[in-house]
């Protein structure tokens, strides 16, 4: 029960001990209620023995709700009111009259007078107070004087203390004071390095102070003399010291030579990922264990040959002997042996190597022969309970795991019963009424039971976890036959199993890992963080986050062990999105999962747990999926994708192309992002787009090094990948060619718009943005033509007009094909198959196949195609550039002073122009003739190909070589 004192310094050490230790410190308020001793200093002198008042009773209640505040819980919590609800009433039926009496006033005055700067001053003090009949004087100078003859608790309640103690919270120190066992908290299956140091921060023992002041401040202490110092003068000094000596930063050899004494304080660390070890006596002390056996420790051959004896001294000699072996003790005649693994049957686990050590009983030689028999056969009744009782000493170890454990105790149990039978032998053995022959009898039904618990303790040496189970259910299938056996192997497969499917629920019902020792199905990586989804392009949080161990316990099976993940996925995604959100989800059943059958002849993922687990799966599924399209907004998002990426709404494009093109034509190098992005926000807001309300999400970046080359073609290889740089000069690059949108994707939603598949919408925006800019530059560059046109250019202008159109026509009707071929019926059939959708991860399959397919279909999953259409760009765009500086040229021309040197000019221009256009058109009907064979060979892989190739040549005029 927590004393006063000690709930003081609880109260001071609050600022670094935290939560955890306030509510330490709550639960000791509520069990020193209980224990019916209530603090004096909830106590008036209204109060009484059967009933308070109700003036008294607020009064105890304000003193609760202070304790409470100052322990720094939250007082409007409904859990930490009704505490206080019930500690005032337990505290209101316990409390008591104080009556203090002369004779303990007298000795308050004389404390306080002690320890007092003036005693003549303080006496004074007292004697005006009395005579103003100040209420409750006498009662308070009994607590400030037992609080002053404390001075761990002085110090505590100083503010010193509390400078102190907030010190080594900001430096994070842990405390542990001797004698003070009432926190609980130590937490046994921790590695700790323990330091010993001398901060007194901790509230140990007044000795620890006195050295910290020296002699004089002993004496002070004790009392006595004209030096005798008062609790506030010793306070002060005390702070004094701290300050100058035992700040935590001050030098290690200041702190060190601040505190000679005794230790008082550990400085723990704890490694993490890292399991406690037992005590080296566990393993330097065999005979603790058993491991002894076999080594030659007891045995003790000073003793007459067993043939020296008679036929019933040596049935009584060999009983006592046997008797002890079955505990796993050398005898005198009957001795445990070690071998090879070859020279023996029966194992024993040793406890500090990880290795099998042969152990067997032997009876010595020199028995007659029908004692001998019936000694022989229980022998391996005592090898194999051997083998038993040192497989369980060897899992005492907590790197075993759980199932290890819980197998271990099992057998631990059993084996107790074989104890009993032991004892009952030995009674029967005193009292004159055992024999060789009844003793075979009565361990003769414990056989087959010893025997298989012995096979699984050898073989589940170096096993854990699932692996430990799946054991014994071979060994259940093994033993089908046989009925006893069969029971015990459920049994212990019952207690193995209980810690798993224990964990199992745990995942189940709240989504969270509880595996200690890297045994449980679920295998978590707390590395992999959400927002890997909208930063990498290979992030694996969805799919590695969570995984299945390689082991999978029998009894659950592959189909069940993937719905078990699935379902706590989907718990750690609501949980990661509204935590709240798991409260609407029905609670845990009280059996948990249910019955779970361990016969080897149960069909697999079947029975009351496989429906209980698939409920669960429903409910979690539809929890997710209600918040991805609900709070996510999955759908209005993927409307945006579709404007702004698959470009279904293009008039922001053409807005935001004519305002940024002078920014664009710009070097990559030089462009400013900023500007660009504003140029972005204004187009879309004055487009058709502005109804989008998502649309403050969508980027826009010009970065040379990112995803230059989205689509690319090298060899007969498809480069449709993210980290392909282009290997264009990058002096060269301008903003059309480095241009790319981006988006961002809040979470739930970034499951489904992951940086994978936004990728992939960059790369149809990239194949499809290019070729708009293309047409818009042989647009323009016909249209400048055209206001150049002179009459003794008509020959040429006929040419180019029809170069012009033929180039326009490809264009436009490949971008048609993209988008209203391609794209549109693609679209309408995801979004029909998402409203079927019944998992998150259904949802995204149907997403990134809609977007493979449309890739795809857009022919840049096929690098001889791709490579060919990447031929017919860099044609129309270089005929593009020769228009304008030939219009460029021409212009200049026609400035000129005198009309015959623009007439020269002009001439050279056309012949030089009529030039670039005859060869320009060769080489693109050329390009163009290549890359409808190829679509025509291609057709029988992608339908869609045909159409394709009827619109680029709808007369036949190439197919048929008119060209």
């Amino acid at each position: 029960r927590p004393s006063p004192r000690a709930l003081a310094r609880r109260v001071a050490r609050r600022g670094r001990h935290g939560s955890i230790r306030a509510r330490d410190a709550w639960r000791g308020v509520v069990r020193m209620s209980a224990s019916g001793h209530a603090p004096r200093s909830f106590v008036t002198e209204d109060a009484n023995a059967d009933e308070m008042s109700s003036a008294s009773e607020d009064r105890v209640r304000a003193s609760v709700d202070a304790l409470t505040a100052a322990l720094g819980l939250d007082v409007r919590h409904r859990l930490t009111q009704t505490l206080a609800s019930a500690s005032t009433t337990m505290l209101g039926k316990m409390i008591s009259r104080y009556d203090v009496t002369k004779v303990a006033v007298t000795q308050t005055r004389r404390v306080l007078s002690e320890r007092a700067d003036d005693a003549e001053a303080f006496g004074r003090a007292y004697d005006a107070l009395k005579t103003l009949r100040v209420e409750e004087l006498d009662r308070y100078l009994a607590v400030v004087a037992k609080i002053a003859m404390d001075e761990e608790l002085a110090f505590a309640v100083s503010e010193a203390g509390g400078r102190v103690a907030a010190a080594e919270g900001a430096a994070g120190v842990t405390s542990t004071a001797r004698g003070l066992d009432y926190d609980g908290d130590a937490n046994a299956n921790a590695t700790m390095t323990t330091i010993s140091s001398s901060s007194p921060g901790g509230l140990g023992t007044p000795d620890r102070y006195v050295r910290v002041f020296g002699d004089d401040g002993d004496e002070r202490r004790r009392g006595g003399g004209p030096g005798t110092a008062s609790p506030s003068s010793s306070t002060k000094s005390l702070a004094g010291a701290f300050e100058a000596k035992m700040r935590v930063d001050a030098p290690e050899s200041v702190r060190k030579r601040a505190s000679v004494g005794k230790p008082e304080r550990t400085l723990v660390t704890t490694q993490e990922n890292a399991l406690a070890r037992l005590p080296e006596w566990n393993y330097e002390r065999p005979f603790l264990t058993g491991a002894h056996l076999g080594g030659g420790a007891e045995q003790d051959r000073n003793v007459k040959s067993l043939s020296e004896y008679s036929t019933a001294e040596q049935e009584l000699l060999i009983l006592d002997d046997l008797l002890y072996a079955m505990m796993g003790i050398d005898g005198r005649y009957i001795s445990a042996w070690r071998g090879t693994d070859e020279d023996a049957d029966y194992a024993v686990v040793t406890v500090r190597d990880s290795r099998l050590a042969r152990v067997k009983f032997e009876v010595e030689l020199g028995l007659e022969a029908s004692l001998s028999a019936l000694t022989k056969n229980m022998m391996p009744l005592c090898s194999d309970a051997a083998t038993i009782r040192a497989f369980i000493e060897s899992r005492q170890e907590f790197k075993h795991g759980y199932v290890s454990h819980a197998l271990a105790a099992d057998m631990r149990e059993l084996l107790n019963d074989w104890h009993t039978l032991i004892v009952q032998l030995e009674h029967q053995r005193n009292v004159g009424a055992l024999s060789l022959q009844s003793a075979w009898f009565y361990c003769q039904p414990a056989a087959s039971a010893l025997r298989l618990m012995a096979n699984v303790a050898s073989r589940a040496y170096h096993l854990k976890g699932a692996s430990v189970l799946n054991l014994l259910h071979r060994e259940g299938g093994d033993h089908a036959g046989d009925n006893a056996v069969s029971v015990l192997v459920q049994r212990l497969s019952k207690a193995a199993a209980a810690p798993y499917i224990r964990a199992v629920e745990l995942w189940v019902y709240d989504g969270q890992v509880d595996d200690p020792y890297d045994e449980f199905l679920i295998v978590e990586q707390n590395s992999m963080k959400k927002e890997s989804l909208m930063d990498d392009y290979n992030a694996v949080f969805w799919s590695k986050r969570y995984s299945l161990r390689g082991d999978i316990p029998h009894f659950i099976g592959d189909q069940l062990a993937q719905k078990i993940l699935t379902t706590g996925k989907y718990l750690n995604a609501m949980r990661e999105t509204d935590v709240a959100s798991l409260a609407t989800l029905p609670p845990r059943p009280n059996d948990g999962l249910g019955k779970i059958p361990f016969d080897a002849n149960a069909l697999i993922g079947t029975g009351k747990y496989a429906d209980r687990i698939g409920e669960r799966f429903e409910l979690a599924a539809n929890a997710l999926l209600r918040q991805v399209w609900d709070r996510g907004e999955l759908r209005t998002r993927l409307a945006s994708m579709k404007m702004y990426f698959l470009i279904s709404q293009g008039d922001y494009l053409v807005h935001f192309l004519d305002t940024a093109k002078s920014e664009l034509a710009k070097d990559a190098n030089t462009i400013r992002a900023s500007k660009l992005q504003s140029l972005l926000d204004m187009a879309v807001k004055s487009a058709s787009t502005a109804i989008d309300k998502h649309g403050d999400d969508l980027r826009c970046s010009v970065d040379v090094n990112q995803l230059l080359g989205l689509v690319g073609v090298s060899g007969d290889e498809t480069i449709v990948s993210p980290m392909k740089v282009d290997d264009r000069d990058e002096a060269s690059t301008s903003g059309y060619d480095t241009f790319m949108l981006d988006y961002v994707a809040p979470w739930p939603t970034s499951l489904v718009l992951s940086r994978r598949a936004l990728t992939k919408y960059q790369i149809v925006f990239r194949h499809v943005f290019h070729f708009k800019c293309i047409e818009r530059s042989v647009c323009s560059t016909w249209q400048t033509l055209h206001h150049i046109r002179d009459r003794s250019m008509t020959a040429m202008f006929a040419k180019l007009h029809k170069l012009t159109q033929r180039m326009i026509n490809f264009l436009q009707n490949y971008l048609y094909y993209v988008t209203c071929e391609v794209i549109e019926p693609n679209w309408h059939a995801m979004s029909a198959d998402l409203d079927t959708a019944r998992t998150v991860d259904e949802i995204i399959g149907i997403h990134d196949a809609f977007l493979d397919k449309c890739m795809k279909q857009s022919m840049l999953f096929w690098p001889k195609i791709l490579k060919r259409l990447d031929r017919l760009k860099a044609t129309c765009l270089r005929f593009a550039r020769d228009g304008e500086r030939f219009a460029d040229a021409a212009r200049r021309a026609k400035a000129e002073v005198t009309d015959a040197v623009t007439a020269t000019k002009l001439g050279v221009l056309e012949e030089e122009m009529t030039a670039v256009v005859s060869d320009t058109q060769s080489q693109f009907d050329h390009l163009l003739e290549d890359f409808l064979n190829v679509l025509n060979d291609s057709g029988h892989l992608e339908p869609n190909l045909a159409s394709l190739c009827s619109r680029l040549d709808f007369n036949g005029f190439y197919v048929h070589g008119g060209a």
